[in-house]
């Protein structure tokens, strides 16, 4: 099922009238550490939703498995490498269709457990909280994020 999302911001981009929506697959990955997630607001810079928080994200290449993405944004956004990564849960896809960007954005969910001690942020996060999943839900999160939080936590947290 694919959810419509539409954001308001006449700023951003719009296809053309007729253009057909784009099928990109990406990995949203809720990091997690003693009961709480990582959430970060992405940089103001960023291409695609500049300014909303979410957790590490990235569209996976055709050739790319998703566990290998998983580990390659981890490390680049957050410092933390392969090997004090764990991935303890990966969901069934989610699927929105965004028309102001043309994509159709197929959303993997993964949580990913780590030891913040050694984090250090990249140049794509602006800010970032440590926060109960339910306690996401006052925040601008990225379209789709609140769903991914369900699948992975699906008693705690209600999109």
């Amino acid at each position: 099922m694919v959810t419509e999302v539409i954001l308001e911001d006449p700023l951003l981009y719009k296809p053309h009238p007729g253009v057909k929506l784009e099928h990109v697959r990406v990995i949203h990955c809720v990091v997690s550490f003693k009961g709480k997630i990582l959430l970060l607001q992405r940089s103001q810079t960023m291409r695609y939703y500049p300014g909303y928080w979410g957790g590490v994200c990235g569209v996976v290449d055709a050739h790319v498995q998703m566990q290998d993405k998983v580990y390659q944004k981890i490390e680049e956004e957050i410092g933390i490498h392969k090997k004090a990564v764990k991935i303890a849960a990966q969901k069934n896809p989610i699927e929105y269709a965004e028309k102001v960007y043309g994509k159709i954005w197929e959303i993997t969910p993964f949580l990913v457990e780590v030891d913040p001690a050694k984090m250090h942020f990249d140049w794509s996060c602006q800010d970032h909280v440590w926060l109960k999943p339910n306690e996401a839900m006052d925040y601008n999160c990225l379209p789709g994020f609140k769903e991914v939080l369900a699948a992975l936590f699906p008693d705690k947290v209600k999109p």
